[in-house]
């Protein structure tokens, strides 16, 4: 359904609390966040696409772009909002991009904020063939800022 219908059958005050609560129920608890993060630390210099998996989450190590200004936030018809980043275990012909898609606009502009600064980002990576080549997008519930540690 879309954000429109329901602001139509229950009102955007509705809307607004509903996809607040969405938000929250996708983020990873603190507390997994870290165990994320030390496992990351430990175990991401060895891996050869710059991801790992943990539980049922895949954790992988990206950068915003050089521009962003070529990469603007967008907000989707669900209501979450996408960024291009940059993953560098991406085997597209094409190019090193993969779509992320957080429910925060916060979350957003964070990981477009300082161009080339590397993140790593918890949540659930899709690879899929479009027109021959591989495209990615990650639905993304945690992130760990390196400078932050």
């Amino acid at each position: 359904m879309s954000e429109e219908t329901l602001e139509r059958l229950f009102g955007r005050n509705f809307v607004e609390r509903y996809k607040k609560a969405l938000a929250a129920a996708r983020e990873i608890p603190k507390e997994k966040l870290e165990e994320y993060r030390r496992l990351a630390l430990t175990s991401i210099k060895d891996s050869v696409d710059f991801r790992l998996k943990c539980d049922s989450f895949d954790i992988l190590f990206v950068q915003a772009p050089r521009d962003t200004s070529s990469f603007p936030i967008k907000q989707t018809k669900a209501g979450n909002y996408k960024v291009t980043l940059i993953w560098a275990g991406s085997k597209s012909l094409r190019n090193q991009f993969v779509s992320v898609f957080l429910g925060a606009k916060d979350d957003a502009e964070k990981l477009l904020s300082k161009p080339e600064k590397v993140w790593i980002l918890v949540g659930k990576l899709r690879e899929r063939t479009y027109e021959g080549d591989l495209t990615y997008s990650f639905n993304c519930f945690g992130i760990i800022d390196l400078e932050a540690l």
